[in-house]
């Protein structure tokens, strides 16, 4: 039951986070692109970095179905543009 309480607590701060973020992103200028900000993928370093979440968290998301990511052997490989698009739609 706190369990519970802790991942729904998680679940809240990391949509806060996430609404911060796509604000910022959207103040960005319209001429630079995510990809020519952050490449055509994102590391999980990267990604938990633009999340503000551990790397262990994005492993973890990483796992779920919700992520778009692809896995290459132990390394996981975030597209930038379908990232983004995943941030954008969980946060609607």
């Amino acid at each position: 039951m706190i369990e519970d309480l802790i991942r729904g607590i998680v679940a809240e701060e990391l949509q806060k986070i996430k609404r911060e973020l796509l604000e910022e992103l959207r103040s960005l200028q319209t001429s630079t692109s995510l990809v020519d900000l952050y490449g055509e993928t994102l590391t999980v370093d990267g990604a938990a970095e633009i999340l503000k979440v551990s790397k262990s968290k994005v492993y973890e998301l990483a796992r779920s179905p919700t992520l778009p990511c692809k896995k290459a052997g132990s390394r996981v490989i975030i597209p930038t543009r379908r990232f983004f698009e995943w941030l954008n739609e969980s946060t609607d």
